[in-house]
């Protein structure tokens, strides 16, 4: 294989039909930027076929994913949260911006297991049972699901929080 100078330690040799091909720089750093933009819509492709509401944040607090499901219980359209951090998403549930139970599974946020009737760990889900007073429908009882989201690496990728409203 002829190339036009050394390939730095940045570059890597592709496969292509039994030749290599280096890959420049630029292109990989393009590949890693839209790695995680592949990931996001991967993850919101597979919860919206979850039953439950879901959504998904990011390890810095952004929703990544908000199923239909979770739109219909919280009224909200995926397309104005998706993106948003702040606590945006706790907004729907309460009616200020807190931390959530995904944000326990992501950062053990002490203070606000208090807000939760109970926390049990399962084996590398946390469940929980709380009172939400903002619903579309007016307070409510609901149990809750989170799960970090990990690589094949161990990489964190985010937290899948599922809801349901017990009715009684």
């Amino acid at each position: 294989m002829a190339t036009k100078g050394k390939m730095t330690v940045k570059q890597s040799a592709v496969k292509t039909a039994g030749a290599k091909k280096a890959v420049p720089k630029k292109t990989i750093k393009s590949r890693a930027k839209t790695g995680s933009v592949t990931i996001a819509k991967q993850i919101s492709d597979v919860i919206r076929l979850i039953p439950d509401a879901a959504m998904v944040i990011d390890p810095q607090g952004k929703v990544m994913a908000w199923n239909p499901a979770m739109e219909k219980l919280t009224g909200v359209r995926a397309r104005d949260i998706i993106g948003k951090g702040d606590y945006e998403y706790s907004l729907p549930f309460y009616g200020e911006r807190r931390p959530v139970l995904a944000d326990i599974a992501l950062n053990e946020a002490g203070d606000i297991r208090k807000k939760y009737r109970s926390i049990t760990p399962w084996g590398n889900t946390l469940v929980a049972e709380a009172r939400v007073t903002n619903l579309p429908h007016g307070p409510a009882t609901v149990y809750g699901s989170a799960t970090l989201l990990k690589s094949s690496r161990g990489k964190i990728l985010g937290v899948m929080e599922l809801v349901c409203e017990v009715r009684k």
